[in-house]
């Protein structure tokens, strides 16, 4: 493969990542966090008490305005 990128022009280096061992440790950890951040914006609820809504009766779903 790194053949192939040498043939269109790309160099090639060996580089040294004395860090590299804490990055599968570090994404693990930090994953979970960044798909609840992430999903918290699809789930249709707004955040913050609106008795408005608990009045009408409404449910806190995507469709309620």
């Amino acid at each position: 493969m790194l053949e192939l990128f040498e043939e269109y022009g790309a160099t090639i280096k060996v580089i040294s990542m004395p860090l590299f061992k804490y990055v599968l440790p570090y994404h693990y950890s930090l994953l979970p966090s960044e798909a609840a951040s992430n999903m918290a914006r699809y789930d249709g609820i707004r955040y913050g008490f609106q008795p408005e809504i608990f009045e009408k009766g409404h449910n806190q779903t995507a469709q309620d305005p």
